[in-house]
Order: C-alpha cells, then sequence, then structure tokens
C-alpha cells in the first residue's frame, strides 16, 4: 500500500480519483479506468472481465465494494484464508440477474451458492507490485481445493491489436470485456490508471 504522502502525491499528479463511499464500512477497493490505446501494454497483465459482483474477502466474511454484506454459507468459506482478497462472486457469462438473486439473500440457499464461484484477483493488503502480490495469492490459496475458489487466469498481449483481437473473441463467447492490470504498482485504492476496462461499447 502507499504511505499516506505517496497518496497525496499520487493523487496530486491526477494518476489517482479518490472513491467517496457513504458507508463506513465501504472497503478501499481500486477501480478501473478506461481504457486508451496509448498505455505501454509491456507493463500490464490482461484478464477477463468478469459480469458478476465486486467482493472484499475481509478475511471473516464478504463485503460489497459499497460496504453491504454479502452472506454466504459456512461451507463456502470454511477453506478462504484468514487476510483480504479482492475478487468478483460469479456464476458464469450472462449470469448476473441470477446472481444476484442469489448472494443478496439474507438466508443463503446451498443449493443455488453451489453455482458460485469465488475469483480472486488481488491481495490489497499483501506487500509489492501486482506481480508479487499474484504469487501472494497462489500462496494463499495452496491448500484449498474447493473448485469454487479461483484465481482469476492472467495473460501478456504484444500489440494493441492482439488485445483487439483477444476481445473480440472473448466477447463473442459471452464475456463482457477485459481487464488490464499495471504490473509494477502496489495495491492503491481509488480509481486510476494502474487497473484499466476494456469493453466492445
Amino acid at each position: 500500500m502507499f504511505s499516506r504522502s505517496m497518496l497525496s502525491v499520487v493523487i496530486a499528479l491526477g494518476l489517482c480519483r479518490p472513491v467517496i463511499a457513504n458507508n463506513p464500512n465501504a472497503p478501499p477497493i481500486v477501480l478501473a479506468e478506461h481504457y486508451h490505446d496509448q498505455i505501454d501494454l509491456s507493463r500490464y497483465w490482461v484478464s477477463e472481465k468478469y459480469d458478476g459482483a465486486r467482493a472484499w474477502w475481509n478475511g471473516r466474511h464478504f463485503l460489497s465494494r459499497t460496504g453491504n454484506r454479502y452472506i454466504a454459507p459456512d461451507w463456502f468459506t470454511a477453506n478462504l484464508p484468514n487476510e483480504v482478497l479482492d475478487g468478483e462472486l460469479w456464476i458464469g457469462r450472462n449470469q448476473f440477474q441470477r446472481l444476484m438473486q442469489t448472494i443478496r439473500d439474507h438466508k443463503p440457499d446451498n443449493e443455488a451458492w453451489r453455482e458460485v464461484s469465488f475469483i480472486v484477483f488481488d491481495a490489497p493488503h499483501s506487500a509489492g507490485p501486482f506481480s508479487h502480490r499474484q504469487q501472494h495469492i497462489k500462496t494463499a490459496l495452496q491448500n484449498t481445493t474447493d473448485p469454487w475458489i479461483q484465481v482469476a487466469p492472467q495473460t501478456r498481449v504484444n500489440s494493441h491489436s492482439e488485445l483487439q483481437a483477444m476481445l473480440l473473441d472473448i466477447t463473442r463467447q459471452g464475456a463482457e470485456g477485459l481487464m488490464l492490470q499495471r504490473e509494477d504498482l502496489p495495491y492503491l485504492a481509488g480509481r486510476h490508471y494502474g487497473l484499466l476496462k476494456l469493453k466492445t461499447t
């Protein structure tokens, strides 16, 4: 994480826009800016943009990006580590409404939750850049064999045309788009160009 002094410099330079939340329980998550073709792709990892619900695992339960709790069955979270993970609750492509019906229920439906996955893509409290945090996630989850707990696959692209071809291919398969995560930055809450989103529209 950045120190307060470093964070103030980043904000002053216009590299980060802090997110103001009404709920004091809202987690300090990173949010994406829109992709543009002037970025240096050699510094970014690319993954699918999942059309699920952003979920912050605080070591005990899931929180939405606005600080509301998602009440999961005990068996779903039993093997998650006692540390903060940033990810997405997801059923599958084009299943957003069905997912929300499941995870918003204050009395979780076990059968419905068996279709849900927790896709982990960051470890906010792990020191170091994104590439280091990816290895930390794999270590933290190495003893977890639950199929519903997954690490978001990350890949590289060599050019903007290759990225656009990947976007076209994945959206034809029903995905929402792509996410680009800069490899050399620590986890920084707010909206900034360390995280980018790319969709066809």
